[in-house]
C-alpha cells in the first residue's frame, strides 16, 4: 500500500459489514485492516435517498438485520496530520490515539 501511495495510486477499502464489533463477541470494538492503513482510503457505507433521481438524504448505513458499515480508531496506526485537527477520539479498547475510520 505504502508502494502504491509513493506512486500516486489510491487503495480504497471498505470499512466492513458488521459495525464496529465486526462479528466478534469479545465486548471490544474492532477496526478492519486494510482499510485501516494509512496508506489506505477507508470507505464508509451509507444509504442515500432519492427522490426524482436526485439525493435527498445521506446517513450511516445500518440495517436492521445487523448489518453496518465499520469503522472506528486503529490500536496500531497512529492518527495521521490530515486527521490531527479533528478531534478524533482514542481508541475505547486501550485509549491509542489512532487513525479514524472511514475517512
Amino acid at each position: 500500500f505504502q508502494t502504491a501511495a509513493m506512486l500516486g495510486i489510491t487503495v480504497c477499502a471498505a470499512a466492513g459489514d458488521n459495525g464496529s464489533a465486526d462479528g466478534e463477541h469479545d465486548g471490544k470494538v474492532h477496526v478492519d485492516f486494510p482499510a485501516s492503513s494509512p496508506f489506505v482510503l477507508g470507505c464508509g457505507g451509507t444509504t442515500l435517498t432519492t427522490k426524482d433521481k436526485k439525493p435527498v438524504s445521506e446517513i450511516v448505513w445500518h440495517n436492521a438485520d445487523g448489518g453496518a458499515t465499520g469503522g472506528g480508531i486503529s490500536e496500531y496506526f497512529p492518527t495521521p496530520d490530515y486527521q490531527q485537527k479533528i478531534n478524533v477520539p482514542v481508541s475505547l479498547n486501550n485509549n491509542f490515539a489512532g487513525r479514524g475510520v472511514p475517512d
